[in-house]
């Protein structure tokens, strides 16, 4: 039996762009307490959600207003096998980009 952890993601970011043919849409997310660095991805074509961390993809379900409170639950479930090398490609290099905006000289906008 696996244990759950418990983090205090806050979200930090909300971003969309189009990579490698796939539009794809990201919220980062920062833990409060250590500040590790995740993002919730959904990728279209596909309709695709993952819970990125680093380089590894995760099957994530959020459950926004969980139990009826202003408490988002995010359930980080495994890493996902065999995850087409196209989207994933075109996932990091969205991160990347998203990441290091600096980079590119434009500034993205930040959630408060």
């Amino acid at each position: 039996m696996q244990t759950a952890s418990v983090k205090n993601w806050r979200p930090t970011k909300l971003i969309s762009g189009n990579f490698g043919g796939y539009e794809v849409w990201g919220l980062r997310y920062e833990e409060t307490r250590t500040r590790e660095i995740a993002w919730q991805i959904t990728v279209n074509p596909g309709d695709h959600t993952y819970w990125v961390s680093g380089e590894e993809f995760y099957a994530v379900s959020i459950d926004l207003f969980h139990n009826f409170t202003n408490t988002t639950l995010i359930e980080v479930h495994g890493m996902i096998p065999g995850l087409d090398s196209r989207e994933r490609k075109a996932v990091l290099a969205a991160i990347n980009e998203w990441e290091h905006p600096k980079e590119r000289g434009e500034d993205q906008p930040e959630l408060s």
